[in-house]
């Protein structure tokens, strides 16, 4: 690429024979956060994942953690704590109830598969998740983020409010394995991803260095410049994935 974007470093490379850029990017995410509420570890059953399935809420913050077919509850004042092995759960539609017995009496949670906005962070979640123990009703979300990102790759419909150039393609996959790839415009990218407290970052970006149209070269440069920035992500209501950049730049891609 032709030209860098403030805060970032220009390192050359090659990548698959071609010449490469790689984009460096060191974003401090602003905000708070509920602190982590230590909870006692669930014995694993035979044949369960080692992973715990977490949710959490605020005003008052808490953490549920489920594992092994066991619950723990817990307020982050430690004011409300329950726990006790879940019975075999009812499923209705997207909507998956787990009830246990405690000592603190019954434990309710409900699951619903619909996406959830942190109401202090504003990181999405999967899951919208409410529990309901000792008269209480707790809301908040769950699931791993990540999960609203991987997949498919998704097709950018917008670039910083100017669309995208007629006939071209831009896009980006998440994988598993914590890395980026995609099509900037004519060339190839690839990278990592990071989930971290509030926010997304997307680190090392390289690509190849292919000649494009100049139209085409001017898209895939500005379209570099602020996936290397991001900060966040959201959801708009009819499932669009948003990309914000630090400096309120987005980039709008849906689902291929």
């Amino acid at each position: 690429m032709s030209t860098t974007a403030q805060g970032m470093h220009m390192h050359p490379g090659r990548m698959n024979g071609h010449f490469t850029t790689t984009l460096t990017l060191s974003a401090v995410l602003a905000g708070c956060t509920v602190a982590p509420v230590a909870i006692p570890a669930i014995e694993q059953s035979p044949g369960t994942a080692a992973t715990a399935w977490l949710a959490r809420g605020n005003e008052p913050g808490w953490r549920l953690e489920m594992a092994g077919g066991g619950l723990v509850f817990q307020t982050a004042d430690g004011a409300t704590q329950a726990s006790g092995r879940a019975r075999d759960p009812q499923v209705q539609g997207d909507t998956t109830t787990y009830t246990a017995s405690t000592t603190a009496g019954a434990l309710t949670t409900v699951i619903m598969s619909r996406r959830c906005q942190d109401s202090m962070s504003g990181m999405p979640y999967p899951q919208t998740v409410t529990v309901e123990v000792q008269g209480r009703r707790f809301q908040g979300c769950g699931g791993d983020p990540a999960e609203l990102l991987r997949g498919d790759e998704w097709v950018v419909e917008d670039i910083a409010g100017s669309g995208i150039v007629d006939g071209s393609r831009v896009t980006v996959q998440f994988g598993p394995d914590e890395r980026v790839t995609g099509r900037a415009s004519c060339n190839r990218f690839m990278g990592s991803y990071a989930l971290s407290g509030e926010g997304l970052q997307l680190k090392g970006l390289a690509s190849t260095r292919m000649a494009c149209a100049e139209a085409l070269n001017r898209q895939e440069t500005r379209f570099l410049q602020i996936l290397g920035q991001v900060v966040r992500h959201e959801f708009t209501t009819d499932g669009a994935l948003v990309l914000v950049a630090a400096d309120g730049q987005r980039l709008r891609a849906r689902r291929g």
